[in-house]
């Protein structure tokens, strides 16, 4: 029998990782909470209050495409994703100022990964049950 494969809830997984932040950031809140809004000099720079969205390389990955995924394979039970560097990721790693929290995960889209990869173990004990019938064995 072949051991436990759960790659395709991995890769599914990082598809609503990403959804799931980039909503949230266009919603313009995460975790539950709204950003603080963007200072008057920020607005009068970007034209706009929505914070962590911006023009050029500060806005460029919530577009399709920006972010690296690598996909988990029965192999390789991992799969991540990388955001490119931007300049809210410098900012939030050198300024003293408050950084903004925008990377994780909404209880809604925990729920939904634990669902398919719930799925994934009961598909599984379910052919591990099926193969040890076939052997003799007897369900109490």
């Amino acid at each position: 029998m072949k051991p436990l494969d759960l790659s395709k809830s991995f890769n599914k997984f990082t598809e609503i990782i990403i959804k799931d932040t980039i909503d949230g950031i266009k919603r313009g809140t995460q975790f539950g909470h709204p950003f603080k809004p963007n200072a008057d000099s920020t607005v009068k720079q970007k034209g706009h209050n929505q914070p962590l969205e911006g023009k050029g390389k500060s806005g460029a990955w919530l577009k399709k495409g920006k972010y690296k995924v690598e996909k988990a394979t029965a192999t390789k039970q991992r799969a991540t994703v990388t955001i490119p560097e931007s300049e809210i990721a410098l900012i939030n790693q050198t300024s003293k100022t408050h950084a903004r929290p925008f990377w994780g995960v909404s209880k809604s889209a925990l729920k939904s990964m634990d669902n398919s990869v719930n799925y994934d173990i009961r598909k599984y004990l379910k052919q591990v049950d099926q193969a040890l019938i076939k052997q003799g064995f007897k369900k109490v």
